[in-house]
């Protein structure tokens, strides 16, 4: 991380430096020089600043989509379940958040009940 900051500091100074000498070369006085090399360092550290921060929020942009899509995704499972009608075994995707259907093969329509209840863990105890 470092060596790419001294690396940028090292672009920056060469590229400003070049821009300088082309100016000087038009304006041959030392205060044109000096001038257009601080003009030119500020325009690079503006344009990337703000390219750096466009690319951190398109970024961050990406990442919530991608939460979301996982938090949808988590949200959706596969449960084996049995028709009422024919007792035939049917792959259901089920929905937490809405209410869920399934039609079997045989033709009929059941819905899904969902029925979250709490257990109290308890301790085997062996006979001996």
């Amino acid at each position: 991380m470092m060596a790419q900051i001294i690396r940028s500091l090292i672009y920056l100074i060469v590229i400003s430096s070049s821009a300088g000498g082309v100016y000087y070369f038009f304006h041959p006085t030392l205060l044109s020089f000096t001038k257009a090399t601080i003009l030119t360092a500020a325009v690079q550290i503006i344009f990337f600043v703000l390219y750096n921060n466009i690319l951190r929020y398109i970024a961050r942009i990406q990442l919530e989509k991608e939460a979301l899509l996982a938090a949808q995704l988590a949200a959706k499972n596969k449960v084996l379940l049995e028709c009422s009608g024919c007792k035939k075994t049917n792959n259901v995707d089920i929905d937490l958040a809405e209410e869920n259907s399934f039609t079997c093969s045989c033709g009929a329509e059941n819905k899904v009940v969902i029925d979250i209840t709490s257990i109290l863990p308890t301790n085997i105890i062996y006979d001996k």
